[in-house]
């Protein structure tokens, strides 16, 4: 029996609920949640004493479920017969005092200020398909009789997936002060446990989080700004505008669109054997800008019988992301063989954050992760969460900086379960490059532990080796580098090359800074640095006749 709309439009048709509930009959239908999903907001925001307004009641057992633990001032209406006469019959007995009654919600024909709260679970959805002409005039008109039956005070509840353009004429209408809008403060809350009985009722369609509509009623005040408050969590509210709560709710949206994606394993083309290679997402704490995680999914084309674990989590230790095991698609596809999973999901930990130990994260995690599992995984199992070691590294950032050419960068030292320590120079616009790399080790000192000095004598790059290599074959050579970075490549050839004349050209002064104050470089007769364009550096050395045969002229990678 198909139950569910073949046009969005339909959702807006008396006809259409009509013949929704003579199939369904006694069976409750709810993609927003019942009162186990949605009473903890319930609770915060209608008390038992509020004289309390349903519109578009449907057979939901919210209604009996709060009258069942102490709300007994309750008005439930709706414009299909057939559902008010089953909801009456089914209540009467056990609720004597639980009002039904068949009425238009835009012309109750109720007293004004007759109600502290209008209770809104999904009707605005079903009315508001659209954003056509004809769909505003009514919903307008549901608004208007909204606010003549609800006192100064109360509060328009309203339970929405917030669809753009119903986030839109919301924002559009209530917090806008007279004459445009109604000048009511409105709080966007977001509903997890609503989210999650979403899922499950979408019967394995894309599913969307489930948001608490808050909007009270004021006076009309002159002057009044705009109030638009958004809470994603129990423990944090922004008080942003318009456009910033868009923003959230969007992103939230997306981020189930793309939970959904693997639950389905729909996922995003990726290349060779891993499907989701491309597939990644960012978390953040409420209220923060900054990323605190990155997740990303890996996922195998291998049957569940030949897999160890069908969903495991990998912890990248802090300084490492980089790696050829963890950024490459090559050492990912060695990596989630290596793990015996179907699945593999990358956790990525990202700087400025604290993370105290690899049991800290599983427990941070534990409840987000699993809405990326592929199917046929229990509820409430326990995902293994693997990594390098029990040691999560240790990252400091020691410099930030800024560079006209790049963007922003930071130079941060970096502590490996081992006990080695590099110093890194990472351009955010490219985290997943390091651009430069030195060793640190520590001096010695009898008497105590000795500072992190760079080592000038470590060379990060493997092509850096075949260079100086190579330079052992000529005597006293005159070298050309172009690109200094973090001068590693410099300061090596000037320590173990004494009778090597060295020039390096880079284009960017914040490079040259960076260098001698944070990786050892020491310029000297031998050793010089030019600021400016290296390619315009060789046309006009070529042009001079200073370039000769036998000359080295080296770019840096």
């Amino acid at each position: 029996m198909n139950l569910l709309p073949k046009a969005k439009a339909e959702f807006g048709e008396t006809s259409y609920w009509e013949n929704f509930f003579k199939k369904r009959g006694s069976k409750s239908f709810d993609w927003y949640g019942e009162y186990p999903e949605l009473c903890s907001l319930i609770s915060k925001y209608i008390k038992p004493k509020d004289d309390i307004l349903v519109i578009g009641c449907g057979n939901s057992t919210l209604s009996a479920s709060m009258y069942d633990v102490g709300y007994r001032n309750i008005t439930n209406i709706d414009t299909s017969s057939v559902v008010i006469r089953q909801m009456r019959d089914a209540n009467t007995k056990k609720r004597p005092s639980l009002v039904f009654e068949q009425k238009d919600a835009t012309n109750t024909e109720y007293p004004d200020s007759k109600f502290s709260v209008v209770l809104d679970k999904g009707t605005l959805d079903a009315l508001m398909p659209d954003d056509e002409e004809t769909t505003l005039e009514l919903i307008n008109k549901l608004f208007k009789e909204i606010d003549r039956v609800l006192r100064v005070g109360g509060r328009y509840i309203c339970v929405s997936l917030l669809q753009p353009h119903i986030l839109a004429h919301l924002l559009e209408r209530f917090p806008v002060p007279s004459p445009d809008g109604f000048g009511w403060p409105l709080r966007i809350c977001h509903c997890p446990d609503a989210s999650a009985a979403n899922i499950q009722a979408s019967s394995g369609g894309p599913s969307m989080p489930v948001f608490f509509v808050v909007c009270t009623k004021f006076k009309s005040i002159p002057g009044m700004k705009s109030i638009t408050e958004i809470s994603l969590s129990e423990q944090h509210l922004d008080r942003i505008d318009s456009e910033g709560v868009k923003e959230q709710v969007v992103s939230l949206q997306q981020a189930s669109l793309v939970a959904w994606k693997l639950r389905t394993n729909k996922q995003f083309p990726g290349s060779g054997e891993n499907k989701g290679d491309d597939l990644s997402i960012n978390l953040h704490k409420p209220g923060e800008e900054k990323p605190r995680f990155t997740l990303k999914s890996l996922d195998r084309a291998t049957s569940s019988k030949g897999a160890a674990h069908k969903f495991v989590a990998f912890v990248v230790p802090q300084g490492r992301e980089t790696e050829y095991l963890f950024c490459s698609p090559e050492g990912q596809k060695q990596l989630i063989s290596m793990t015996g999973a179907e699945r593999l999901l990358l956790v990525f930990l990202h700087r400025g954050q604290v993370y105290e130990s690899m049991n800290s994260i599983r427990e941070e995690l534990a409840s987000t992760i699993v809405q990326f599992a592929p199917q046929g995984i229990p509820e409430n199992i326990q995902i293994p969460f693997l990594s390098c070691g029990n040691d999560m590294g240790h990252r400091e950032i020691i410099y930030e900086g800024h560079s006209e050419f790049s963007g922003d960068f930071v130079v941060e030292d970096v502590e490996c379960d081992d006990g080695e320590h590099f110093r890194k120079l990472v351009f955010l616009s490219n985290q997943g490059v390091v651009q430069s790399e030195a060793l640190l080790r520590r001096s010695k000192n009898k008497n105590k532990e000795g500072n992190l000095n760079v080592d000038v004598t470590y060379l990060a790059c493997d092509h850096h080796r075949l260079m100086c290599l190579g330079l052992a074959q000529f005597e006293k050579p005159d070298v050309l580098i172009i690109g200094l970075g973090g001068g590693g490549l410099c300061s090596f050839i000037a320590r173990c090359f004494s009778g090597c004349h060295l020039t390096a050209v880079e284009i960017d002064s914040a490079m040259l800074m960076v260098a001698e104050s944070y990786f050892g470089l020491t310029l000297s007769d031998h050793l010089k640095v030019e600021i400016g364009d290296g390619l315009q550096y060789i046309k006009n050395g070529v042009a001079s006749g200073n370039f000769v045969r036998g000359s080295l002229c080296w770019r840096r990678h």
